[in-house]
């Protein structure tokens, strides 16, 4: 089923009330079209039965041998009167529901003992007109013995489904309904549309414009609870990165003292260990500093010349012995925040270097949007452990060694850096070993 329908809110709610719309409206203007040529049918019998039994008054009054005259005197194509001293042959009735109908009005008008024979046929033969529809034959007794004939026609209407009058009002009204529920769909799913808009750009930017609270109550309510929500986040994010920035900025004191008392061991072996340590923890403080600048960090983007950075960058890497290749171009600037953009580059090229030797960066803007893919051809990483790496703190070297685990913060820094941008920071393994950190730019 769900196949069938439709993935989205707007396409369900559309098909739902667009089918149930038009089948109703095909549904009663069926049965409206039916019931009219039933309503015609019998108005055009009961009109014939009126005009007959008046033409039997009148040939009561006349003298017989003015009634021949008269009678083809007022027929016409459609209405023929004659006048026989006898009845005719018998006739069958093939739609008794007129015949009825017309029997009734002749003998309300005539009276109940007047001798009347009424037949109507759906198709004509014999001595019937040879007429599409309803074929009437009609014979009423006068009062001197002798009979007059009527013999008359009721041409069917032309086919329902098939007549240019029904097809054009049956397209303008499924035109109307199809474009009224449109619009009242849209207007119902506008709202949800706006509101996973802005759940998603706030996965992205936390400090994005509160929704307008505008529109009918509930839409008012939703956007009040979206933008108090977003408000606590804020708070919450702007209390943690306050909180981590005073104990970051705090420990660099004792460090600080603690390596000068360092520099006064004897020992060698023993100012070495503590040395390393201390520069462990400087480490951690510095990174951890970083990442809590780059949560509050909201700079206004600007056009980045991206191959001039990334030569700075290679040039930068040569000066300290590392080897960087740079693979295609692009002529275009890209809107970003230059120091976030920077800092998201040297953080992947320092896990690249770290664990593969040879790194490279491919540029690539065909698609649109800039991607920058920095590539090594290190061990990779597990599939399972591709969004956990991103993660503050999280290190899949387990002997918390900063020279092969670091700080666990490198990536976190990497992808906060991504989407100050308004970019986005993927990582794969690349299928002849090594790993890929593709970062996106929009265009």
């Amino acid at each position: 089923m769900n196949r069938i329908l439709p993935k989205t809110l707007f396409g369900r709610m559309v098909l739902i009330m667009v089918l149930g719309l038009i089948i109703a409206q095909v549904l009663t203007t069926v049965i409206f079209y039916q019931e009219r040529a039933t309503f015609g049918s019998r108005t055009a019998a009961n009109h014939f039965g009126l005009r007959m039994a008046e033409t039997s008054r009148i040939f009561d009054r006349l003298p017989v041998d003015q009634r021949a005259g008269i009678a083809e005197e007022i027929s016409t194509p459609e209405f023929a009167v004659s006048i026989s001293g006898a009845a005719l042959g018998d006739v069958v009735s093939s739609n008794e529901e007129h015949a009825e109908i017309i029997a009734r009005g002749l003998r309300r008008h005539l009276g109940e003992t007047r001798p009347i024979r009424v037949a109507v046929a759906d198709q004509a033969d014999g001595e019937f007109f040879q007429n599409d529809g309803k074929t009437i034959l009609v014979q009423v007794g006068l009062r001197d013995g002798a009979w007059v004939t009527f013999k008359s026609s009721i041409g069917e209407p032309p086919g329902m489904l098939t007549s240019p009058r029904f097809l054009i009002s049956m397209s303008i009204r499924l035109m109307t309904v199809i474009v009224l529920s449109l619009l009242a769909v849209r207007l119902l799913t506008k709202p949800l549309q706006t509101l996973a808009i802005a759940a998603e750009a706030l996965g992205k930017d936390i400090h994005r414009p509160p929704l307008k609270e505008t529109g009918p109550l509930e839409v008012q309510r939703a956007a009040h609870a979206f933008n108090t929500m977003q408000k606590r986040l804020v708070d919450f994010i702007q209390e943690r990165t306050r909180i981590l920035a005073a104990v970051s900025h705090d420990l660099k004191t004792p460090i600080t003292r603690l390596r000068l008392r360092t520099e006064m061991l004897e020992d060698p072996k023993a100012r070495a260990k503590f040395t390393n340590d201390l520069e462990e923890m400087e480490a951690m403080v510095s990174a951890t500093l970083d990442f809590t600048r780059g949560l509050d960090r909201k700079e206004p983007l600007r056009d980045v010349d991206v191959m001039a950075l990334l030569e700075s960058l290679q040039a930068d890497a040569e000066e300290v012995g590392h080897a960087l290749t740079i693979v295609g171009k692009t002529e275009r600037l890209a809107k970003a925040d230059p120091q976030s953009l920077k800092r998201c580059l040297m953080n992947l090229l320092d896990n690249a270097w770290k664990y593969g030797g040879q790194v490279r960066v491919v540029v690539d803007d065909a698609d649109g949007r800039l991607r920058i893919a920095v590539r090594d051809d290190g061990p990779g990483i597990p599939e399972s452990e591709m969004e956990k790496v991103f993660e503050p703190f999280y290190r899949i070297e387990a002997s918390r060694n900063r020279a092969t685990g670091g700080t666990g913060l490198g990536l976190s820094i990497a992808r906060n850096c991504a989407r100050a941008s308004g970019g986005e920071l993927t990582l794969r393994n690349l299928p002849e070993g090594g790993l890929e950190a593709a970062l996106l730019l929009p265009p």
